[in-house]
C-alpha cells in the first residue's frame, strides 16, 4: 500500500504514494494521489524519462513493485545505457522490483484493446502499486478516433483505481490537449533560454484533490537525478513571525558601531550591509560571528566567497581570536562558487543547514550574487522578505552583505530593488576619496523601532579588526568625493 502521509493542505483522506524526488512533494501537497492518472508532459530533453525512471527506481527502493511500459522504438536497454550515470539507477532491482515492458508490438497488431489488456495482465502479475508509460503519445497516434483513446485512457485510470496502482504517462507537450481531460493531475515541465545559459522549469498544471503550489518552480538535473526548488515566496514566510519584545541586543564585534546602533543589532533582526568592494564587510560579519561564537554561540558563515581556510588566514593575518572558533566547529562555514545555480536551490540550502545546525547568528556574504541568479529579476523583493521572514521567525539575528558596484560614485544605487521590507537595520559602509587618498566612511540608513547615532563616521582596518572614530566632518561624503569641512 502507498504510504499514507499528511499533505501540505492537512488532508489525509487520501493516501499519498510519495515521489521522492528533492522538492517535488512539496509541489504536489505530499505527493501523487494513488490510483490516479498523472501526465508529464514537456518537449525533448526538459527531462520526462529522467523523472519518470527516478520516480520509478526510488519507488522501487522503497520496496514497491513498479512496471515501466515502453511505448517508443527506443529499447529499454539502450534507455539505461544513458540514464546509467545517474546515482538513483540501481541494477539490482531490475526484474525484481522494477520491470520494463515493451508495448510497441501490441500497438502495431491489437491496438488500444490489446495494449490495456497486457498493460492489466502485466499490473496484477508484478503487483505493481505504480505504473509508467513512455511514450503516451504514440498511443495517442495509433488511436482509431479521439473517442476511443477517450475510453481507453478511461478504462486505464479505472483498472489502475482497481488494481491500487497510480499511473504516469511520459508525453511530448503537443498531445497534452488530447490527454488533459482524461487524467487527474499534469506536470509540465519546459527548458527555456535565459540570457546566455538555460533554465529548467517545473508547473504542476493541475491536480485533483489537492492544493498544490501554483506557477513556475525552477529545477535542475545532476548526477543523483532531478531535484526540484520551489518557489521560495510560494512555500516560506507566509507564517507570520511571533511579536517578541525583546531589549536583547547583540553586539556586532566592533564597539564603535555597537554606540551607533544604541548598544549593538536587535536580537531576531535582519541587518544589510551596504558596501563597496575591498571595504570591509566581510571583516565586520567576521567580527559579528566571532562575537557569538566566543561567547560560545553556534554561528552560520554563508558565502560565495572565501572559503573558510582563506576565513581563518584572514583572522590570523589581522589577529583576530575568531580562528578558534572556525577549528572547533562553533563558528560553520557554508561556501559555494556564485555560479549559475537556483536562488531558491540556495536558499533551501541555507534554511535546511540553519534547522539542523540552529544557529543564533548568521551571515550572507553577499547577497548580491543571490540577486545575480534570477532568471526573474522581479522576484528579488518577495524572494528577500520570503527569506528574512523565515530566519526571523528561527529567532536568527542575521547580517547580510550587500555590494555596491561602484567604488567611487556619485550616486548610491541599492543593488536589491524596493530592500527596505526585508531589513530592520542598515549599515552603510563607503569608500570615499579626499585631498587624493581614500577614507573609510560607515553611517546607519535605518535602524527599526531603535535610536542610532545618524553621524557619518570614518572608520580604519587595524591589527584586531574594525576600529570606528570620531565624526567626520566633510561634506557631500555619500557621493564618494568628499569636499573637506572646517576640521577635516
Amino acid at each position: 500500500m502507498p504510504e499514507r502521509i499528511v499533505s501540505v493542505g492537512g488532508n489525509a483522506e487520501h493516501p499519498r504514494l510519495r515521489t521522492r524526488i528533492r522538492g517535488l512533494d512539496r509541489l504536489l501537497d505530499g505527493g501523487l494521489l494513488a490510483g490516479d492518472a498523472y501526465l508529464v508532459s514537456g518537449g525533448p530533453g526538459t527531462g520526462k524519462t529522467t523523472l519518470g525512471n527516478q520516480l520509478a527506481f526510488q519507488h522501487a527502493a522503497a520496496g514497491e513493485s513498479v512496471v515501466i511500459f515502453m511505448l517508443q522504438t527506443e529499447p529499454h536497454e539502450w534507455m539505461l545505457a544513458h540514464l546509467g550515470g545517474f546515482s538513483f539507477v540501481r541494477p539490482e532491482l531490475l526484474n525484481r522490483r522494477i520491470h520494463y515492458i515493451s508495448l510497441l508490438r501490441q500497438i502495431e497488431t491489437d491496438g488500444l484493446p490489446g495494449v490495456l489488456q497486457s498493460i492489466q495482465a502485466a499490473v496484477r502479475e508484478h503487483d505493481a502499486s505504480l505504473m509508467v508509460l513512455d511514450g503516451a503519445g504514440l498511443v495517442e497516434s495509433n488511436r482509431d478516433s479521439a473517442a476511443s483513446f477517450g475510453r481507453f485512457i478511461r478504462d486505464l485510470q479505472a483498472r489502475a483505481a482497481m488494481l491500487n496502482c497510480t499511473c504516469v504517462l511520459l508525453s511530448s507537450r503537443s498531445v497534452q490537449p488530447v490527454l488533459d481531460p482524461h487524467v487527474d493531475g499534469v506536470i509540465e515541465l519546459d527548458l527555456e533560454p535565459v540570457d546566455a545559459r538555460d533554465t529548467r522549469w517545473i508547473r504542476v498544471a493541475k491536480q485533483r484533490g489537492a492544493k498544490h503550489l501554483m506557477g513556475k518552480h525552477e529545477f535542475e538535473i545532476s548526477a543523483t537525478g532531478i531535484s526540484v526548488f520551489p518557489r521560495l515566496e510560494s512555500m516560506a514566510g507566509k507564517t507570520p513571525p511571533e511579536p517578541v519584545e525583546t531589549e536583547n541586543r547583540l553586539s556586532t564585534g566592533v564597539d564603535g558601531i555597537d554606540r551607533m546602533l544604541g548598544g549593538g543589532l536587535i536580537e531576531g533582526s535582519t541587518t544589510a550591509v551596504f558596501g563597496t568592494p575591498g571595504v570591509g564587510k566581510t571583516l565586520l560579519s567576521l567580527q559579528f560571528l566571532g562575537a557569538g561564537a566566543t561567547a560560545g554561540e553556534t554561528v552560520l558563515h554563508a558565502t560565495f566567497h572565501e572559503t573558510e581556510a582563506v576565513l581563518l588566514a584572514t583572522c590570523e593575518r589581522l589577529g583576530l581570536p575568531h580562528g578558534d572558533c572556525l577549528r572547533s566547529g562553533c563558528l560553520r562555514v557554508i561556501w559555494e562558487p556564485a555560479l549559475e545555480r537556483s536562488p531558491d536551490g540556495w536558499a533551501w540550502r541555507v534554511l535546511n543547514a540553519v534547522d539542523d545546525i540552529r544557529p543564533t547568528r548568521l551571515t550572507i556574504d553577499a547577497f548580491t550574487d543571490v540577486a545575480r541568479m534570477f532568471a526573474i529579476p522581479q522576484r528579488q523583493t518577495s524572494f528577500g522578505v520570503a527569506f528574512s521572514n523565515e530566519l526571523r521567525r528561527r529567532g536568527i539575528t542575521t547580517l547580510v552583505n550587500l555590494e555596491l558596484d561602484s567604488f567611487v560614485s556619485q550616486t548610491v544605487d541599492f543593488p536589491v530593488p524596493r530592500i527596505s521590507p526585508m531589513i530592520d537595520t542598515g549599515i552603510l559602509m563607503r569608500s570615499v576619496e579626499l585631498n587624493s587618498s581614500i577614507r573609510r566612511m560607515v553611517s546607519i540608513t535605518k535602524h527599526r523601532k531603535s535610536w542610532f547615532d545618524s553621524a557619518i563616521r570614518e572608520f580604519t582596518i587595524e591589527h584586531g579588526g574594525i576600529n570606528v572614530g570620531d565624526r567626520f566632518e566633510a561634506s557631500k561624503v555619500l557621493t564618494g568625493s568628499a569636499e573637506a569641512g572646517l576640521d577635516s
